[in-house]
């Protein structure tokens, strides 16, 4: 017999805001002497790990108070939050190579820097390529997303509403970027609006990953390899550096090689936000059930 889902619309996004709430508040209630210290000292890291693991905990506990794992047609709530073995490598695969079709022109520009370096696990890189992307993923996608489903709300609704929530937990940083690096407010309001549109977009992608693949692997990849690359900086739409500008030497070599290889960077950057947008649902399974 066909599973009855009561949850409705307004109680799943209810629901939503307050895991991304709940998210964010964790990392304000710190120790004031931890919050004091910069965001890249080694101890404000760590407390944030802590942090975060508890609000993730949070989210999935909340999501199995809430939702229904029996709704989406399986048992138990891993199953529901996309947390399988079989086939995660895969998803994980398929939305990484979506994302190099995105970068290829920032790929093209580190292979002609020399290439790739791995880089120092330190503190902040387990921030930024592991602990950041697994819980962000898990509590904006994972646990969001089988709710809105729960509720009745169309796929494509979902993908372009949910990562709204995902935007806004980043506007937050505005306040930091005042504190820490002690730039004007009127500046950190500019970043923070570029921000809430870039963690927005990409939260589109990252839910529309984790719908065709229902595998938390998916978005998490993205993340992952997205936070490694940084923002595309299109230094090759730049001009030559003026020989009498006073300028780091390593610099300038890298602004030189940005600009004598130009003409096939900027096309390899062009090409990649065109493939990406037209080919990366090639790389995913054909859309069938969502949750299987």
């Amino acid at each position: 017999m066909e599973q009855q889902c009561v949850l409705s619309p307004t109680a799943a996004y209810l629901t939503a805001f307050v895991i991304a709430a709940a998210y964010v508040a964790s990392l304000y209630l710190l120790p004031r002497r931890i919050r004091k210290l910069h965001r890249d000292d080694s101890r404000h890291i760590y407390g944030r790990f802590v942090a975060v693991a508890v609000s993730s905990i949070f989210a999935v506990a909340l999501y199995a108070r809430v939702g229904d794992p029996r709704c989406l047609g399986v048992d138990g709530v891993a199953a529901a939050l996309g947390l399988r073995a079989v086939g995660a490598a895969a998803a994980a695969a398929r939305a990484a190579a979506c994302v190099a079709l995105l970068y290829l022109g920032t790929l093209a520009e580190r292979c002609a820097l020399g290439g790739f370096t791995m880089p120092d696990f330190g503190a902040r890189e387990w921030r930024n390529l592991v602990v950041g992307p697994l819980s962000e993923e898990l509590c904006f996608r994972a646990c969001v997303l089988p709710l809105l489903v729960e509720a009745g709300i169309g796929r494509w609704r979902a993908v372009w509403t949910s990562p709204l929530v995902f935007g806004l937990a980043h506007v937050h940083h505005a306040h930091r970027r005042v504190a820490d690096d002690g730039i004007s407010l009127s500046h950190a309001l500019i970043e923070t609006a570029f921000q809430l549109m870039y963690t927005t977009l990409f939260g589109a992608f990252a839910a529309y990953a984790f719908f065709r693949t229902h595998r938390l692997s998916a978005p998490v990849a993205a993340h992952m390899l997205c936070n490694y690359l940084g923002l595309p900086g299109f230094e090759c739409f730049s001009g030559p550096v003026p020989a009498e500008m006073q300028i780091d030497p390593d610099e300038r070599r890298r602004r030189a090689v940005f600009y004598d290889y130009r003409a096939v960077l900027i096309v390899l950057h062009v090409a990649g936000v065109y493939l990406f947008f037209t080919r990366s649902a090639s790389l995913f399974p054909a859309e069938g059930a969502l949750w299987y």
